[in-house]
């Protein structure tokens, strides 16, 4: 990593990404005001998260038991109902998962270029993507799954550097920064799963980040 490109190299770069990633949950926020979008997938996930609130079953719109769909994003939509109520919840989730993703994804960028306006580039191009605005007003499990891949991401990034600098300095590479960077990635690793099935995918990532 460049020396000046670590983290937090300046005020004015830190105020750009925050105002990108308020930008980010705040066009989901306006693009939900009259609710979530919702398409077939959609049904499903909201009748799976009643039926997880009303009899702990992974009941779809037919009434039979689906598998299609892992029960994570259901079920976090039946917590949030519950604590928040479905009108709020259904927003504020795509929104927190807009913020959580442009974060990640400027985090990542600043630690691998000296030029900071790379870091603001990657995090404006992030928070207006067409692709991610659709599934930021959607009722998708592709939000929740994509923020928990950024972190993901952002974990293996810091688990190699954490590796790398403790092994520059005393041979060993199971620094405490090491393990913690890998608790973070192996609980991302469960929740992307969780979330969807291609999630599977990151097991194979975090063993290649692990061993080399």
């Amino acid at each position: 990593v460049p020396s000046g490109a670590e983290p937090g190299g300046g005020g004015l770069v830190r105020i750009g990404v925050g105002a990108a990633v308020t930008l980010a949950a705040g066009l989901s926020f306006v693009a939900t005001r009259s609710g979530p979008r919702a398409t077939q997938d959609s049904a499903n996930y909201l009748a799976i998260a009643a039926a997880l609130a009303r009899d702990g079953t992974l009941t779809g719109v037919s009434g039979a038991p689906i598998t299609v769909f892992p029960p994570g994003y259901p079920a976090l939509l039946a917590v949030g109902d519950a604590l928040l109520g479905a009108s709020v919840w259904h927003r504020l989730l795509p929104a927190l998962c807009a913020a959580v993703t442009v974060a990640c994804v400027a985090s990542i960028v600043a630690r691998h270029v000296i030029d900071r306006r790379w870091v603001l580039i990657a995090a404006f191009a992030t928070a207006v993507s067409p692709a991610l605005g659709l599934v930021w007003m959607t009722t998708w499990s592709e939000g929740p799954f994509v923020a928990v891949v950024a972190v993901f991401l952002v974990a293996t990034d810091r688990l190699w550097a954490s590796r790398r600098d403790a092994g520059a300095s005393s041979g060993s590479r199971r620094s405490s920064g090491w393990w913690r960077w890998l608790t973070v990635a192996v609980l991302a690793c469960w929740a992307a799963c969780a979330l969807r099935y291609a999630g599977v995918v990151l097991i194979g990532v975090l063993g290649c980040a692990v061993a080399l």
